[in-house]
Parts: structure tokens; C-alpha cells; sequence
């Protein structure tokens, strides 16, 4: 997982006991656990004859769309046969023809949520808590629900799983049960952080510090989380994020250039005005206003943030878009600057 907060089925993370069940949690784990309705129903998928024999992995990439059950034939095999590790790989490496399959047939959502509540059945298994908490959240095959996937990412919380206590900071942080709680929020990212050192709690604590959420506004104890949360890293996706951090904080700090007050020589609705080239106050203003090797820094930086965005928007998350424009353009304004250095040699 590519262990992320809500952004695929498959959210695994670390693993350990944790009692942080609050009055404001009231859903038990038996409301998650498979029915004897929910295991028929993956049975009945399991034994379903199909157009073709039995399918491997990397041939469902193609065949699915021939027969969705060949597809919900496998998932529903995969999770009786009994090994959960085998699940979730399965999940993670077919998550997006699951997708795909789940716009067009909402059975493929229901028995999406039947897999993972049988292996909660089966071991109260912390990560099917979580990534079904992430289900509800996204809303992505069955109807989002944030109270649902609260209760869910506290009870993987509170059964050792490190992504369920931040996605349940996340829930805090963005109030998405009601109002804003950073104190909350901050508490669930620390916590996984300190058990974990786990990238993504490194670097939404930095936010908290670099906001003033909870705690006071500090922004070199944000930039300290950050890049240690890119070296902590081992997944270019979670690298993308503090990255993206660490060189807007470097481009953020390139002064301004200032031009000479010059509006009362241009016309009034002139859309110029007063910012030529040539009315640059001084000679000074055409100097790099940065160090050579902090700008090659973010623009590294930037670089590998756009792999990493990429690479999350392909897998689903379109809401990343956004950001991936975003470091697209600073990586323009990083050039710009880093072309001044040829001018004054």
C-alpha cells in the first residue's frame, strides 16, 4: 500500500495494541463482522461458473470485462481460501479493476465489504477495519459515510493498525463527524508517529506545526518533521508528499520582485500598468534573489513530487490533481529563477 490515509482499498500499516475507545465511538466490533448471509453471498460467487475456466491475476486485466464474475469469482476465492495476506494482495494488485467493475455492477461493492468483514469474523483483523473504514470514507463502491468509517478507523486503531489512528486524525483534523478537533487530531498523528515513525504521521504533524493547529506555530519544527518524513520514506508516494512540502516551503521564500510606483504615467485601463520589464525598480531586481543550490534543491524536489502525484492519480486519486498542478507550476517559477544564474556569469 502503498499505505496511505483513504486512498485505495488496501491501507495497511503497522500493527499494535492501543485502547483509545472514547465515549463518542459507539458501533462495536461484532456490527462489522460477517453475517452467516455475508458468507453465503461470497460463497454463492465462489461457486459460480464462469464463460472461461478459472483465470490468473494478470489475466484478469483483460478478461473481466468479458465476465465481471470471473473477477468476483477470484476475490470470493481468494478470501475463502483462508489467508489474509493473500487477500489484501490480491485486493491491492486488482483494486483498479475493482473500481472499474464496482461503477457498473454494485454487487462488486457489497462483496468487496463481505471479504473484508469475513476476515474480521475470522481474526478481527485491524487493517480489513481500516481499509473498509477507508471505503466508507471515499465512498468509493458502497455510500460514503463518515461516522461509519470513524468507528471502523477506531476500532483498527485501538487493534494496533498505525494508518487507522491517522486516518482517524484526519477525520478530527477536517471535522468531517462535526467540528474541527486538532487537539484530537494532533494526538492520532503523534501517537502513530512515535510508534512508527510512520512518513505520513511525520509529515501532517509538520502541518499541525506549520499551521499552529494544537500547537504553536512553528515553522522550522514543521521543516524537521518533513524531511524526516522523506527519509523515513520508503514509497515514492509518501516521498511526493513531503517533497511537495519541503520546495513550496524553498519557493515560498524567494522575496518578491519590486517595481517602481509608476501608475500615475499609465493609462487607466492600460492591463500593463506599471509592471514592464523595464520598469524593475534596480539593476538588483534582475539578480537571483535565492541560493543556486536551494533552488536546484526544490526543483529535485518537485520533480520527485510530480513522479509521485502521478502515480497516486493514476491508482484513483483524482483529488490529487489539484496539487499536481500546483507542483507543475512551481516547478515553472524554479526554472525561471534558476535562469537568472545565466545572466549575471
Amino acid at each position: 500500500m502503498q499505505i496511505t490515509a483513504h486512498n485505495n482499498i488496501v491501507s495497511r500499516g503497522t500493527t499494535r495494541k492501543r485502547n483509545i475507545r472514547s465515549k463518542e465511538h459507539k458501533m462495536a466490533l461484532q456490527d462489522f463482522k460477517a453475517t452467516e448471509q455475508d458468507v453465503e453471498f461470497i460463497r454463492h460467487y465462489e461457486q459460480i461458473k464462469t464463460a472461461r475456466p478459472f483465470s490468473t491475476l494478470d489475466e484478469l486485466n483483460v478478461r473481466y470485462k468479458e465476465d465481471v464474475h470471473i473477477l468476483l469469482k477470484q476475490l470470493a476465492h481468494v478470501t475463502l481460501a483462508g489467508n489474509v495476506e493473500d487477500f489484501f494482495h490480491f485486493i491491492d494488485e486488482a483494486h483498479v479493476l475493482i473500481g472499474e467493475a464496482g461503477q457498473d455492477n454494485a454487487q462488486v461493492g457489497t462483496l468487496v465489504v463481505n471479504c473484508h468483514k469475513y476476515y474480521i469474523l475470522q481474526e478481527e483483523n485491524p487493517d480489513c477495519l481500516n481499509n473498509l473504514g477507508s471505503m466508507y470514507y471515499t465512498g468509493d463502491l458502497i455510500e460514503q459515510n463518515y461516522e461509519t468509517a470513524a468507528e471502523l478507523y477506531a476500532l483498527g486503531a485501538e487493534r494496533g493498525c498505525i494508518q487507522a489512528a491517522i486516518n482517524l486524525g484526519y477525520i478530527y483534523e477536517y471535522g468531517r463527524c462535526g467540528k474541527r478537533d486538532y487537539t484530537k487530531a494532533f494526538q492520532q498523528y503523534a501517537y502513530a508517529a512515535a510508534i512508527s515513525c510512520h512518513p505520513e504521521a511525520l509529515y501532517k504533524l509538520g502541518d499541525m506545526y506549520a499551521a499552529g493547529h494544537f500547537v504553536e506555530q512553528n515553522p522550522t519544527k514543521a521543516t524537521r518533521l518533513w524531511r524526516r518524513s522523506y527519509s523515513e520514506s520508503e514509497d515514492i508516494e509518501f516521498d511526493a508528499q513531503a517533497a511537495f512540502r519541503l520546495a513550496k516551503q524553498i519557493v515560498d521564500s524567494i522575496p518578491p520582485i519590486i517595481f517602481e510606483n509608476d501608475s500615475q504615467d499609465a493609462e487607466p485601463d492600460d492591463p500593463t500598468g506599471d509592471v514592464s520589464a523595464d520598469s524593475a525598480s534596480t539593476d538588483e531586481s534582475c539578480l537571483p534573489r535565492i541560493s543556486q543550490a536551494d533552488l536546484l534543491e526544490a526543483l529535485h524536489l518537485l520533480s520527485v513530487a510530480e513522479i509521485g502525484l502521478r502515480i497516486s492519480i493514476e491508482k484513483g486519486m483524482s483529488y490529487y490533481q489539484n496539487r499536481l498542478r500546483q507542483t507543475i507550476d512551481l516547478q515553472e517559477r524554479v526554472r525561471d529563477e534558476l535562469d537568472g544564474f545565466l545572466y549575471i556569469r
